[in-house]
């Protein structure tokens, strides 16, 4: 895989990656309801652009925040419950659980959607036709709430236990399993180099990435061969082969 989209999906699967772009887009959507207010009848806008969207943005303020809180505390419970009974890496599938990132996600961005709603409100940014649209967007962002908390309420009764921990090591090992049968040589051909230097890993630890068409733009530029002795997931110790480079061109032998 390639090395900068094996980053970007391995800090998707944090919980921080999600809040922090569900955050952004509640701080765009408070800010940007301003734009739009040429646009909204003046019907609509003296119906809807009274007082009542900053009372839906206090009540969201004042209640997500807890919410939020209670909700990585519950996380962090399952966490330590999992991790007593199952290995590191499985443990690590709570946190990484989508369900799970998408209902905090969705709390923490309701919730500073819903401060700097209040915070513009109270600045007078917004127009009648502004605070019309906000109002709009503010029953979007309970409704979003609402339906997170029940998945939420859903989620808590089988996040901590260990037949979902196994159900999600399942999932994540036929997957793994298909990706393997689907490309069993990465991409690469059947061989080895006779003759060459081996690269030794620098450090203990599982590999997580190789990037095969690196290797390749690599090898081909400095007219070289490669075999790749390990494969991702790999548990390695400092000193052992990683791969094999060869010295030149004609050293590689297929069977």
């Amino acid at each position: 895989m390639n090395r900068w989209l094996f980053l970007i999906r391995r800090a998707s699967r944090q919980l921080w990656w999600r809040a922090s772009l569900y955050a952004l887009f509640g701080v765009l959507a408070a800010l940007l309801a301003a734009l739009g207010a040429d646009y909204v009848p003046d019907a609509l806008a003296d119906r809807l652009g009274g007082s009542s969207g900053e009372a839906v943005l206090t009540i969201l303020a004042s209640s997500l925040l807890a919410v939020a809180t209670f909700s990585l505390g519950a996380m962090v419970t399952a966490y330590t419950s999992v991790s007593s009974s199952a290995t590191p890496r499985a443990a690590a599938l709570v946190t990484g659980d989508e369900s799970t990132q998408k209902s905090l996600a969705t709390f923490v961005g309701a919730f500073l959607y819903s401060v700097v709603g209040v915070t513009a409100i109270n600045a007078e940014y917004y127009g009648p036709g502004g605070r019309a649209i906000l109002f709009i967007l503010s029953l979007a962002v309970v409704a979003l709430v609402a339906f997170r908390l029940l998945s939420w309420v859903s989620r808590l009764t089988s996040l901590a236990r260990l037949g979902h921990t196994i159900a999600q090591v399942e999932a994540r090992t036929a997957a793994a399993m298909q990706a393997y049968a689907r490309s069993p040589r990465l991409g690469g051909r059947e061989g080895r180099v006779v003759e060459g230097v081996e690269l030794d890993c620098a450090a203990a630890g599982h590999i997580q990435n190789i990037d095969v068409r690196l290797l390749q733009a690599l090898a081909e530029a400095d007219d070289r061969q490669v075999e790749i002795l390990v494969r991702p997931g790999a548990f390695m110790m400092r000193g052992q082969p990683l791969a094999r480079l060869s010295g030149g061109g004609g050293l590689m032998k297929t069977g």
